[in-house]
């Protein structure tokens, strides 16, 4: 199909979905680091919606192979935090990580099942701060604190660092309701 009239593309074009109008929520491991900051979701800098994949699964017929869905999985999810003054948001997941497994010795709390494990919430605003879809992040918990840059010459900036989670599953508008 040529492209050739762009009024045509304007009449079936939206707008488009805007990156930059999100809101990110954090129900971190209740049992592992405390309440979760009430700031995350204005500080949370940068995010994106979960990715997944289905592998597909070779079948070898009369030598010609077949493919079939495989396994769905879900990739790690990583979020950019902006880093406050008495850098609560950093501690909070720097002692969610440590109480999965500490970082002087290798133990973990006794406590009861998937304590360590959180929830997010992943929204899609529109330019009228209308959610348009909702992505429900379970069974994360964080597998990464990054680092914070340091320097000199680095003026006029806020810190910030990664945050990377691994994910069990996620859920939208579009899949199974959970």
């Amino acid at each position: 199909m040529a492209f050739s009239d762009v009024t045509k593309f304007l009449a079936n074009f939206d707008g488009g979905a805007r990156p930059n109008r999100y809101r990110v929520t954090l129900d971190g491991a209740p049992g592992a680091a405390g309440k979760s900051p009430e700031q995350f979701q204005f500080l949370c800098r940068a995010s994106s919606i979960p990715a997944s994949t289905v592998a597909p699964c070779v079948v070898a017929y009369m030598g010609r192979d077949v493919k079939v869905p495989g396994d769905r999985t879900f990739d790690d999810w990583t979020v950019t935090v902006y880093n406050t003054k008495d850098m609560s948001i950093r501690k909070y997941f720097e002692t969610w990580s440590s109480n999965i497994l500490m970082n002087f010795h290798n133990t973990t709390p006794d406590e009861e099942e998937a304590w360590w494990m959180g929830q997010a919430l992943v929204e899609q605003l529109d330019r009228g701060e209308q959610v348009t879809n909702t992505y429900k992040v379970k069974g994360i918990f964080p597998t990464s604190v990054g680092d914070i840059a340091l320097a000199y010459d680095n003026n006029n900036t806020v810190e910030e660092f990664a945050v990377t989670f691994t994910v069990n599953y996620w859920t939208s508008e579009a899949t199974d309701a959970d």
